[in-house]
């Protein structure tokens, strides 16, 4: 559910009774649009080039790649290779 964008982790204020939050459908759909801009394959190519890569950025593309998998696993459809 927090892969595919129906539920989000809120730490802090954000957290209503300790638990996560909706997160809102706009916002949600900005993240898919994001993703979508690099395929899963280019992401992958990216993350075998990083020799000189920043550890941070390195972790972000590889969350990245993570959830482009789990939400290709479920069926998700949006995230597809290009023709």
């Amino acid at each position: 559910k927090i892969l595919m964008g129906k539920r989000r982790i809120v730490e802090g204020s954000g957290a209503r009774g300790g638990r996560p939050t909706l997160m809102p459908v706009d916002e949600r759909e900005r993240a898919l649009v994001a993703l979508e801009e690099t395929s899963l394959e280019e992401d992958l190519a990216d993350l075998v080039m990083s020799g000189g890569m920043a550890e941070d950025v390195k972790s972000a593309l590889e969350y990245r790649i993570g959830v482009k998998k789990a939400l290709r696993s479920l069926g998700y459809g949006l995230l597809t290779s290009p023709p």
